[in-house]
């Protein structure tokens, strides 16, 4: 630091105007009274925030009715699946419950005459 720099630290660049701190006291009290005499203004904190509220309150309704709308459409779909899948086995098992059937009530003629054909 330079000794110009110390120097302008030293000073003290701060005044007050005369007769300021005997008379402080007074001020104060009289901007107390006049505060007083003056209602206070009163705010109601909650409708300062319904706005915010409101708009926080439908972004989390359309992520819930999203999600929603997603699991049920993976549901239906899945259980479509599962339709397909049982009928198909259905199927199978009708074409298999026939074909024992057939084989049950076939006798030892009908064996006979079925492989004589090939």
């Amino acid at each position: 630091m330079t000794p110009k720099s110390i120097e302008r630290l030293k000073n003290n660049h701060f005044t007050t105007p005369e007769g300021y701190f005997e008379h402080l006291s007074a001020r104060v009290l009289q901007r107390i009274d006049n505060q007083e005499a003056q209602p206070a203004k009163v705010t109601d904190i909650r409708s300062k925030g319904k706005r915010y509220i409101a708009i926080a309150a439908s972004v989390m309704a359309l992520f819930t009715l999203g999600s929603v709308y997603s699991a049920l459409q993976r549901h239906e779909a899945r259980s479509l699946d599962m339709q397909a899948k049982a009928t198909q086995q259905q199927v199978l098992s009708t074409d298999a419950l026939d074909m024992a059937a057939d084989y049950t009530m076939c006798d030892n003629d009908d064996i006979f005459a079925f492989l004589m054909e090939e």
